[in-house]
């Protein structure tokens, strides 16, 4: 990182960049580094597999390596800068983030499935993500790791140097400069007896031989050049000529494969972008689009978005209307009769929600609300979904639902999305009744006895 910070100091400049000794020399380096060992390795499945981390007060830092043939090989190096609530964190607490954003987010792709292990200079980190004792701040971040299949392993700080030091030299958090450039590893000749057999590098070399100047053989010309026998196509971006290999159709899916498949199955904006990085031909996006989108691997793996976290999955919607309610409490402002919650229930198959102000969130008004306002109106529900309340987990409420024989569901602990039916009711109410209050503030401590 240290080795390339005299060029990147320049990458922003709009204008010709004249390189002194210190720069020169410093980019001589950073092509050696570049072409020689350490280089990346293709990640392979069920071998050993280790993701070190470490964090900073400037960002943090991971790597995910394989054992390959008996040698440690790098797949992937990772880095970033602290967001602004991050900087305020503990030393133990931005160790334990590094953990979940490099195993969660950047190399999820490769360690769903697979078992690995987690080497962090803390001992705090290795105590909390091998769950022997929750914290309550920690807690989330230890309900994402459950996913994964891991053996938390201590390292002392000055062996944990590769993730040390990307930590310590991160990446910005919304850097669009980065880019990840992918080789192809072809000789030259076959380039170019590929493109001198494809018809549209045949139409263009006509076009480029012919010495009628109209206009539209010169705007040929100006787009497309041969070097070192290639064809290339020459664009202007951000004021420098840049000049890309025209890729004939042979050679289409060959590079799709590198700067997708070889390159971690990423979305198709990064592999378009890897490819319009150094490849050009006039159907590029169309192109990648449809080979990300028919990848078999990515169809396999990949999740979707609106995906509950974890193990969780959509529930099925009952046939039945009241057959499964959820049920929750919201704060309410103190109203004119002492009311300062709402109790929630919402029928899972109809979508029919009660609300009822109430001054406590005691037990017994939970029982005399399902029974009134449920139970005596829509019969007896089969199951009913609440958090972990001390109201909803306690004895009393416990033995009424067993007296009715109702199935009792408890969501896991701080995982809202658990109970998003009701959960997101309560969303809708907070709005309508904010809503209300500023229309009517004079109003909104007179609401009726039941929403």
């Amino acid at each position: 990182m240290l080795k390339n910070k005299p060029v990147s100091s320049k990458k922003s400049s709009n204008y010709k960049i004249q390189l002194s000794d210190d720069e020169h020399h410093a980019f001589v380096k950073l092509k050696s580094a570049i072409t020689s060992n350490p280089v990346l390795a293709a990640f392979r499945q069920n071998v050993p597999t280790t993701v070190e981390t470490d964090a900073s007060h400037e960002g943090l830092g991971a790597c995910l390596s394989q054992i390959h043939d008996g040698s440690i090989c790098i797949i992937e190096y990772a880095s970033r800068s602290l967001k602004d609530p991050e900087k305020r964190y503990h030393s133990n607490e931005l160790e334990v983030t590094a953990v979940h954003w490099a195993i969660t987010e950047k190399f999820r792709l490769y360690l769903v499935g697979q078992t690995f292990k987690l080497i962090t200079d803390n001992y705090s980190t290795a105590y909390i993500v091998n769950k022997a004792k929750l914290n309550r701040k920690f807690a989330r971040y230890v309900v994402d790791l459950a996913a994964f299949e891991f053996e938390p392993i201590y390292r002392a700080g000055k062996l944990n140097i590769i993730a040390d030091h990307l930590s310590r030299y991160p990446q910005p958090v919304n850097d669009e400069n980065q880019c990840c450039l992918a080789i192809i590893n072809s000789q030259n000749d076959k380039l170019v007896h590929a493109q001198q057999a494809d018809s549209f590098c045949q139409q263009i070399n006509k076009k480029l031989k012919n010495t009628n100047n109209t206009v539209h053989i010169l705007q040929i010309k100006c787009m497309y050049k041969y070097e070192n026998n290639i064809l290339v196509h020459v664009n202007i971006e951000n004021g420098f000529e840049v000049s890309k290999i025209v890729i004939p159709f042979s050679f289409r899916n060959t590079v799709l494969q590198y700067c997708h498949d070889n390159t971690g199955h990423f979305d198709n904006k990064k592999t378009l972008s890897r490819i319009k990085a150094r490849y050009w031909w006039s159907s590029t996006r169309k192109d990648c689009a449809l080979y990300v989108r028919g990848c078999k691997t990515c169809q396999q793996v990949n999740r979707r978005t609106t995906s509950a976290y974890g193990m969780l999955g959509e529930r099925p919607i009952p046939e039945v209307p009241f057959e499964v309610i959820s049920a929750d409490h919201l704060s309410l402002p103190t109203t004119k009769a002492g009311n300062c919650y709402i109790l929630a229930h919402i029928c899972h198959a109809t979508r029919f929600l009660l609300a009822r102000p109430t001054c406590t969130t005691a037990t017994d008004d939970i029982i005399h609300t399902l029974e009134n306002d449920i139970i005596n109106h829509y019969g007896l529900p089969v199951t009913y979904i609440s958090d972990n309340g001390s109201s909803f987990t306690s004895s009393k409420f416990k033995l009424y639902l067993e007296k009715y024989e109702i199935q009792h569901s408890l969501c896991p602990p701080y995982t809202p999305q658990a109970n998003g039916l009701v959960e997101r009711s309560n969303a809708t109410m907070i709005s309508v009744l904010s809503k209300f209050s500023l229309e009517h503030p004079q109003m909104i401590g007179t609401l009726s006895y039941q929403i």
